[in-house]
Order: C-alpha cells, then sequence, then structure tokens
C-alpha cells in the first residue's frame, strides 16, 4: 500500500489530477461501504456489497444486471489496492430462493434487495417494523405474462380461465383431459398431470389468486417443482402434464395456451398482451428495500432502472420494463 501511495501522490509524471479524484471517489465509496457493512479494512474478508435474493422469476434478468453493474464499476476504477477494495464491496451477491425466502431476509435484515413476483404482505410490512425498525418500498421492475403451457401433441389450443381454475382447485371438476372432449396421444389413462410451483414461490401466489383460489382451495395433489425452468422440461417428457411459468421460460418445444376471461377472446401471451392488459395472466414483478438505502444500493438501483438496465431485462427475459406499462396493479 505504501509504495502505491507514493505513486499516487508524486508531483510531475504519474497520475495526475483525475486520477487524484478518482482515489478521491474511491476512498469516499470506501468509507460509505466500510460503515454501512461494520467492516475495518484491515479485517476480514468483507461481504458482498449488495445481497439480492428471491423470485427464481427473477433470477435471470438481476443476474445480468448485477454483471452489467459491476462492469460499469470497474471500468471507471484504476489499480490501486483502495480503489480495487472499493470494486470488491460493490459485488453484488444474486441468489434464488422464491418470493417468500426474498422479504423474509429483507424484513429481518440479512438481505439488501428482495426480488418478488408477489405484492409484499402487511404482516411483513410490519416485521421489517419491528426488527429493522423501518419502513419497505416498493419498486415494480417489469411485467410478466404467466404461460400456461401443455405437451405439443395435446389437441387443446386454449382454456377459459374459469377451466384453469378448475384444473388447479382443490374441489377440481376437471381431472382428466376428457373433461375438456380431448384424447391426448400418448396419456393412457387421460389424468391431467398438474405442475406447479412450490406455495413458497411468488407465481404460486400470484396463480392463486388470479384463479380465485384461496390458499384451502388450492389443490394439494400436485406435482411440485423448484424452479420455472423446471416446468417446460417436465411437460415435454409428459403428454399428460400442464404447467404455469413466466413469459421467460417459453419453449418452442412445449405448447403456450391462449387464455379467455368469460366473454372475451382468447388471447396468448406475449409483451404486446401484457401490455395491453388483455392477457389474463398478466403480473407485476417487485424489488423491495428498505426506505433510505445505502450509496451503493442507491447506485445500483439507478442502474437497474436506467434506459440500459431495462434493456438488460428485456433481453435477458422478454418481460417489459415497467416504464413502458402505465398501468398499476
Amino acid at each position: 500500500m505504501e509504495r502505491g501511495g507514493r505513486a499516487l501522490t508524486k508531483k510531475g509524471g504519474g497520475r495526475g489530477r483525475g486520477a487524484r479524484g478518482a482515489l478521491g471517489g474511491a476512498l469516499l465509496l470506501l468509507a460509505l461501504l466500510l460503515g454501512w457493512r461494520g467492516e475495518s479494512a484491515a479485517g476480514a474478508h468483507p461481504q458482498p456489497g449488495i445481497r439480492i435474493k428471491g423470485s427464481e422469476s427473477l433470477l435471470r434478468a438481476m443476474e445480468a444486471l448485477a454483471e452489467g453493474f459491476q462492469r460499469k464499476v470497474a471500468s471507471r476504477s484504476g489499480d490501486s489496492q483502495v480503489e480495487l477494495l472499493a470494486i470488491e464491496l460493490t459485488l453484488v451477491d444474486v441468489n434464488g430462493g422464491g418470493s417468500n425466502a426474498g422479504l423474509s431476509g429483507l424484513v429481518n435484515g440479512h438481505v439488501d434487495l428482495a426480488m418478488a413476483s408477489r405484492p409484499i404482505r402487511e404482516k411483513e410490512r410490519e416485521l421489517a417494523q419491528r426488527r429493522v425498525h423501518r419502513d419497505v418500498e416498493e419498486r415494480i421492475l417489469a411485467w410478466d405474462g404467466v404461460a400456461v403451457v401443455v405437451h405439443p401433441a395435446n389437441p387443446v389450443n386454449g382454456l377459459w380461465v374459469r377451466q384453469l381454475a378448475e384444473i388447479y382447485g382443490k374441489e377440481s371438476g376437471l381431472l382428466n383431459w376428457s373433461g375438456l372432449g380431448v384424447k391426448v396421444p400418448g396419456c393412457d389413462g387421460g389424468e391431467i398431470h398438474r405442475l406447479s410451483r412450490k406455495n413458497y414461490s411468488g407465481t404460486y401466489a400470484f396463480l392463486r389468486q388470479a384463479l380465485g383460489l384461496e390458499e384451502r382451495r388450492m389443490e394439494r395433489e400436485l406435482h411440485y417443482v423448484e424452479t420455472p425452468r423446471e416446468i417446460p422440461a417436465k411437460v415435454i417428457n409428459d403428454p399428460c402434464a400442464i404447467g404455469y411459468a413466466g413469459m421467460s421460460t417459453q419453449s418452442a418445444a412445449v405448447k403456450t395456451l391462449c387464455l379467455a376471461r368469460a366473454g372475451e377472446k382468447c388471447v396468448l401471451p406475449s409483451p404486446e398482451s401484457v401490455k395491453d392488459g388483455s392477457y389474463p395472466l398478466a403480473r407485476p414483478l417487485y424489488l423491495y428495500h428498505l426506505e433510505r438505502p445505502h450509496p451503493v444500493l442507491q447506485e445500483f438501483l439507478d442502474y437497474v432502472f436506467s434506459p440500459v438496465g431495462e434493456a438488460v431485462v428485456r433481453q435477458t427475459t422478454g418481460y417489459l420494463p415497467a416504464s413502458e406499462v402505465k398501468r398499476r396493479p
């Protein structure tokens, strides 16, 4: 550190005023970060600067945003040890686990940013007040459409929303594909194999609400999967299956069904049908953080909601950036 210090401060050759200014900014950033995490510069290996956890539906987008942000920070920094430590402290750690896990981590002070595919509950806001004594702030990152998919051999092309509710409801009147007037090639016995995210998933909670199924009425005998990417993988290998997942997991290998509200036309999930609200399972995807975010987290949020960040979201997932959808949930 001593040799690096002399090189940065000597007059004449070497780094000029611009380099010293960059170092000053890095020192300020470093001081803020160390104060935020309660770390010592001489202490152990620092924690990541920003800890993010939550919805699997947002995982790909957030990983790409984290990479872009870290490249941005690195591109404006030099190679002094202080600057490199500042870069290390702005590292973004992104994990899935589901909306419930992300929001639980946030209100207990274990993560800085929660990804959620459902709105925060009032009891979770109250818990944040009790545990960390701060309010939770909500931002919509993007809009998605939950796609309903079946095996390509399935002759069904669309469903009424009420039929989808009957398939996934506890008092289901639709247990077999014959109830929809079809016979599915390769589906011996004709039983509908209902694939679903687990109940800690925000997508599960959204579907339950959108179909008017309170928790006690959602069928328990479902075939559960951990991540949305498992849905198309399982459907393609099971002619009897039906499943649901966000648009980012859509695959040409499976058939996506159109959905219709009573008295309306059947609509496929697409950026256009999500934007105009004609697709019945259009939904917002959220980011939650505690009020008064730390400057480094605020800088990351500014990047996420910038035109560059919005382009990353669209390119990695196909989701519509929130700025393109004017309506509220």
